[in-house]
């Protein structure tokens, strides 16, 4: 029996630009061929979004609080201890990601939102979803700067 294809390219989508996962990867999770979801990936600019997810501000804060805990975890598992001024300088930038997440935080969810509503809009009306995704980019730049003050 044929797979269905389309049904997984939202899936496939999702774990590529949001998770980070390549398309040989996805590929093989859902028994598709890596050149169907290369394609895929081209056709609807995933890259782009790709980028715009891996340096929004809540990402690289997440990113870094992830490796200052993946260091105090080997650490710990070597039963290694820290040298002088390492935990105070783990501490400051746990402190800065802190920060971070906590002025992006509502406008992660706002963005989060604004994706949803895009979503909504593919199946409600198409054509509007089209003019409303060539905007998308400007309008997260413009709520950036309005309110990431």
């Amino acid at each position: 029996m044929p797979i269905n294809k389309k049904k997984y390219k939202s899936r496939c989508h999702d774990l590529y630009v949001h998770s980070g996962w390549e398309t040989k990867a996805i590929a093989e999770l859902f028994g598709l061929s890596d050149a169907t979801v290369i394609r895929w990936a081209r056709e609807a600019d995933w890259d782009k979004e790709r980028v715009v997810v891996e340096t929004s501000p809540f990402v690289m804060a997440y990113n870094l609080k992830k490796e200052i805990y993946d260091i105090i975890h080997q650490k710990n598992l070597l039963g290694a201890r820290f040298e002088k001024g390492e935990l105070d300088g783990l501490s400051k930038l746990m402190s800065i990601a802190e920060k971070i997440e906590k002025k992006v935080n509502v406008l992660g969810h706002a963005l989060i939102i604004m994706r949803d509503v895009a979503e909504w809009m593919k199946k409600f009306n198409p054509d509007l979803a089209k003019q409303f995704g060539s905007a998308f980019p400007s309008l997260m730049d413009y709520i950036w700067a309005k309110y990431s003050q």
